[in-house]
């Protein structure tokens, strides 16, 4: 997968993340990271990156690792249900670095080619710079066949 068109695909489809500055910085099938840069925008009253900010970086990046690996005019994904807890505090560039295995891809293939549907539970994680989690997610995901 192209990093351009992902970028690009991103800000059409979730016009927030050009607000938040975020950035692809590699993406392949089932793997990608993410990048959200530690400015203006995505700070909060206390001078730290907004829970909320940290909150779409790991719903995009989960949403582009799952788009990344299934092919959306066969199957349609819905997002579920998001927990995330945050960890610690930033101030510094966050990264999100979300690797589907491709066990869970291929499960989730055969319980759609047998049952027309799947779940998929992806662990997120979001660090900084030097690899400290700052906020560590799960998300749900629904997949059905178009």
């Amino acid at each position: 997968m192209d990093v351009n068109k992902v970028q690009q695909l991103i800000g059409e489809k979730v016009p927030v993340a050009g607000f938040l500055g975020l950035e692809v910085e590699s993406v392949e099938e089932g793997h990608v990271r993410l990048r959200l840069p530690f400015a203006h925008p995505v700070e909060n009253h206390l001078g730290i990156v907004y829970a909320g900010a940290i909150f779409s970086l790991a719903e995009i990046a989960g949403g582009v690792v799952m788009l990344s690996a299934f092919d959306t005019r066969e199957i349609t994904l819905i997002i579920r249900r998001l927990e995330i807890d945050f960890v610690r505090p930033s101030r510094r560039d966050l990264f999100c670095d979300v690797q589907l295995s491709a066990a869970l891809v291929d499960e989730a293939r055969a319980s759609i080619a047998g049952q027309g549907t799947a779940d998929v539970s992806l662990p997120i994680e979001v660090t900084d710079a030097r690899g400290r989690a700052i906020a560590r997610a799960r998300a749900n995901y629904y997949l059905r066949l178009v």
